[in-house]
């Protein structure tokens, strides 16, 4: 997702091709050792678990098939960092699709889990093969062999992997121990409440963070192409487009949030997950605005200050909540974690990411990010001391109340937000679809 498009940026289609190759190696030799440990400890597992010798059968067939799925994810990665998402992303639907109808069909016919682990060793077989064949069907330049296996490929691979992992390590351990923290310094029973609002936060980074994901490679491809105007310009572009997502999700958590943990739950030991869903949801907001901020760093080959804000928010968030939460119980476990994202990765990693692209701070969040986060405020607001929530009783009104507060945000932001030149997209945009359905209709007719 790195190195790929930034060869291809380049034009050099070799570096590519051996970037692909040696990352096919490396996961080659990581498939060979998860099915030899497999082989090995399969006996001692099922003894540790008391198994028996389905079990040993059930951990070396899964053991190979998670050797198989190595070379799917260089191959998947790949598909990607050259921005084939929707052909990488109908081979993930093809191959879940048909593992759900394999395990369905084994719990039907009464099969056990030996049967059902030869199912997922299939589904992967099939998926290494279609997605091999897609691969090279839509990249004919790449091209694999053990020549184009290179040492230098190989360890910039590695260092950028150790990185990654520090990286990836960080925001999992801070985003996963709030529940720890407060465990231990609350109690037992707050974990559950802490839990229920975390957990519906963390979706809502997964929906607003899936979308984004595609400008790495596009960074990456700029970056290697030397086009630092259109990387500034796609870089406040995206910024852009992610806080108007964000915001308008997490406005109707602010809004909506309440209401449906009391409708999913329905205990009213919950409502004390209310303040603390609110303050994770104002951190959620600022950490996903900034997301395209960790995209360019590790896209434009800044891994090093990417795994270190990632380092330090980790360590400050978990600081915080632990002093916090001593005064404040679960919600200064949750302050902690918005007081953390907010210097780390509002203030220090963005005023770096704005020296590297030599646009200034106050100039960034005036264009990207403060005019879709006062709007997201104000109406949370509005909504909030008109008292239209307490009205939303059931499942029917909340989605027609989540409807309405869609409404609103979009309009306001086409008035308010969008420049002349987008408004007239969009409004192109409309017209068309209007007039495909007008068609459309009339045909039936």
């Amino acid at each position: 997702m790195r190195y790929v498009p930034f060869y291809v940026g380049r034009g050099d289609d070799t570096k590519a091709s051996e970037i692909v190759t040696s990352g096919m190696a490396i996961y080659f030799i990581v498939a060979l050792t998860i099915f030899a440990l497999s082989m090995v400890l399969a006996g001692p597992i099922a003894r540790f678990y008391e198994g028996g010798r389905e079990f040993v059968a059930l951990v070396r067939i899964l053991g190979l098939a998670a050797a198989v799925e190595c070379p799917i994810l260089i191959f998947d990665a790949s598909l990607r960092a050259q921005e084939r998402w929707i052909a990488a992303n109908a081979v993930v639907v093809v191959s879940e699709i048909t593992r759900a109808v394999g395990l369905a069909g084994c719990i039907y016919f009464g099969y056990g889990l030996v049967q059902m682990g030869y199912v997922v060793l299939f589904v992967k077989a099939l998926n290494l093969a279609i997605i091999a064949i897609v691969f090279f069907r839509l990249c004919p330049k790449f091209q694999m062999g053990a020549s184009m296996v290179k040492w230098s490929q190989i360890r910039a691979l590695l260092f950028f992997g150790v990185l990654t992992v520090v990286a990836t390590m960080a925001s999992s351990l801070w985003i996963q121990g709030h529940k720890l923290i407060v465990g231990k310094i609350v109690s037992l029973e707050a974990v559950t409440v802490y839990a229920v609002a975390a957990m519906l936060i963390d979706r809502v980074r997964r929906i607003v963070w899936a979308p984004l994901q595609v400008s790495w490679p596009r960074f990456a491809l700029l970056d290697g192409a030397s086009q630092r105007e259109e990387v500034t310009r796609f870089f406040t572009r995206t910024t852009r487009y992610g806080v108007i997502l964000a915001s308008g999700i997490i406005l109707f958590v602010l809004t909506a949030g309440p209401t449906f943990i009391r409708l999913w739950v329905r205990r009213e030991s919950m409502e004390a997950a209310f303040p603390v869903l609110m303050t994770l949801g104002l951190g959620c907001l600022i950490s996903s605005s900034l997301f395209v901020n960790e995209s360019f760093l590790g896209a434009s080959g800044h891994q090093r200050a990417r795994a270190l804000f990632a380092s330090i928010e980790g360590i400050l968030g978990i600081t915080m909540s632990i002093l916090l939460g001593l005064r404040m119980g679960m919600l200064g476990v949750a302050a902690g974690y918005m007081i953390a994202v907010i210097m780390v990765r509002g203030l220090v990693c963005s005023r770096y990411v704005c020296h590297l692209l030599e646009i200034r701070l106050v100039g960034y969040y005036a264009q990207c990010l403060l005019r879709p986060w006062l709007i997201t405020g104000m109406t949370a607001a509005i909504i909030y001391y008109s008292g239209i929530p307490s009205y939303v009783h059931n499942w029917p009104s909340l989605i027609l109340f989540g409807i309405l507060v869609g409404c609103v945000y979009t309009a306001t932001i086409f008035i308010v937000v969008m420049d002349p030149e987008e408004k007239l997209k969009i409004v192109g945009i409309m017209r068309k679809l209007f007039t495909r359905a007008s068609f459309a209709a009339d045909s039936k007719n």
